[in-house]
């Protein structure tokens, strides 16, 4: 099963074969977790990542082998994350709206604070959404500029163009932390 193709599970998927849906789940669940970690998920990354395979369970009888399966999954992977953070942000409005106006409460950063040096999770988190959505795709999750591109529904030279802003911005950081 492991050595199938992911083209191939997803074929084998739209017939109806669970097995293959279970060799997707095992192949990419570490990776998806990962994914929803580096751009910000701390306490949903489960319920993120079982979103996403049920997004894959759901479009299995559209998916076509254009391009490659993880460019498929991870642009899955980001709606699940944005239509997240809009439920999130409606709930909070309506929580708002419920207690009054009362300051919001700090940011908690996210990785050892005590740490020497700079951490790349906190250093990721740090960087504006657009920038860090470019580095966790292209250098944390492997994927080429142009397969982050597609997810992103940008051009590759905006991807090229933020990748340079995001790693000039964490060699700044860099610098200012030592």
């Amino acid at each position: 099963m492991l050595d199938a193709s992911d083209h191939e599970l997803m074929a084998r998927l739209r017939n109806e074969d669970h097995a293959a849906f279970t060799g997707l789940m095992q192949r990419y669940q570490r990776p998806l977790a990962n994914y929803f970690r580096r751009v910000g998920a701390s306490t949903d990354v489960e319920d993120l990542v079982q979103e996403t395979f049920l997004r894959v369970y759901r479009y299995r009888l559209k998916y076509r082998p254009q391009a490659r399966f993880t460019t498929f999954l991870y642009t899955l992977a980001r709606n699940a994350w944005f239509d997240s953070l809009r439920r999130k942000r409606t709930q909070d409005r309506v929580a708002e709206r419920v207690r009054g106006e009362h300051p919001p409460p700090p940011r908690s950063v996210v990785g050892p604070t005590d740490a020497p040096g700079l951490d790349a999770t906190q250093a990721l988190s740090g960087l504006d959404e657009r920038l860090r959505e470019i580095v966790v795709l292209t250098v944390m999750q492997g994927l080429s500029y142009s397969e982050a591109a597609d997810i992103l529904r940008i051009p590759v030279g905006t991807v090229k163009s933020r990748m340079f802003a995001a790693l000039h911005e964490l060699r700044r950081r860099f610098h200012e932390d030592k």
